[in-house]
């Protein structure tokens, strides 16, 4: 007798699962967020995460292998919420100098927007995990710097001997540590994007070819 073969089972998919898992990493997501903002990098574990998104530490984990994979869900939504995403646009660009002036512009409000999450820029310093997930984030900024650098230097605008030097002022000035500075204290400046565009460009000017 001639045996039949069973056809392999596809994988069932529903559109509404789908949709119904969408909206549930993002509450895990967003919960994260409020707990990471209230109770700082020492109080964020998925237990505080499961019970402030009303759902099991099994969803959590479910949706995110660890706290660093949820942390790094939490700064990728913090990125899309303040506007990174025009980084692109300015990167697009043909003038280095007006892309970066617009990088440090967006810059400067994505550190206005995570004001809150301050605490936990401090607390990097002393947890190698939150420092290393920060580090690679600052690290893609470094590189966008970079890219805007080499194209200057490719115009004869900047000296190629000076443009590592540059990258370094250019990430330092860019930095959450160097805009706080900024708008704390006595001498706080309302428009802190001005001040540090205006040193970019010093800074580019200074090692011009």
């Amino acid at each position: 007798m001639k045996r039949v073969r069973r056809s392999a089972k596809r994988p069932y998919e529903s559109p509404a699962r789908d949709a119904a898992r969408a909206a549930t990493r993002e509450a895990i997501v967003s919960a994260a967020a409020r707990v990471l903002r209230d109770r700082g990098w020492d109080g964020f574990s998925v237990e505080a995460v499961a019970r402030a998104a009303r759902v099991t530490r099994v969803t959590v984990y479910h949706q995110f292998d660890d706290r660093r994979v949820l942390l790094e869900a939490v700064f990728d939504a913090q990125a899309t919420l303040a506007g990174l995403g025009a980084i692109a646009g300015a990167m697009a660009k043909p003038d280095p100098h007006e892309a970066l002036s617009d990088v440090v512009a967006i810059f400067c409000a994505f550190w206005a927007a995570s004001k809150p999450m301050r605490g936990v820029m401090a607390a990097a310093a002393a947890d190698a995990q939150l420092g290393e997930a920060i580090a690679r984030r600052n690290e893609r900024r470094r590189t966008l710097l970079g890219v805007l650098v080499e194209r200057m230097v490719a115009r004869g605008d900047v000296a190629a001997r000076a443009s590592g030097e540059l990258v370094d002022v250019l990430f330092a000035l860019t930095s959450f540590a160097f805009w706080e500075a900024l708008v704390t204290g006595p001498a706080a400046r309302r428009a802190p994007h001005e001040t540090i565009r205006a040193l970019a460009a010093a800074a580019v000017a200074r090692v011009s070819g």
